[in-house]
């Protein structure tokens, strides 16, 4: 993702680079059952990144019908000169790769 490209996670919006990195895992507060930290973090954050948690093919699923509905509104594009796949479809005018 290029630099200075604002991203939005959950209510707040960050700068890829400067606001926004890697996820932290929230595994170990979860695993715990310590919920007053997984809010903390939550706050802080804005988002849980718990790994495992919904099961893998209802996430793919939902990504899929995303991924669909985005298509059907312009909203992305697959470029089909270069053999791409739903899951690496782009964002139009931008062209941003999603990216698994």
């Amino acid at each position: 993702m290029p630099k200075k490209q604002k991203i939005q996670i959950g209510n707040r919006e960050y700068e890829y680079g400067k606001q926004a990195f890697d996820m932290y895992d929230s595994n170990d507060l979860y695993d715990k059952k310590d919920f007053k930290n997984l809010r903390i973090r939550l706050e802080k954050e804005g988002f849980l990144f718990i790994r495992n948690v919904i099961n893998k093919e209802k996430i793919l699923k939902a990504r899929k019908i995303m991924l669909t509905q985005a298509l059907k509104e312009n909203s992305i594009y697959i470029d089909e000169k270069e053999n791409v796949v739903l899951d690496d479809a782009r964002v139009n005018k931008k062209k941003v790769t999603f990216k698994n």
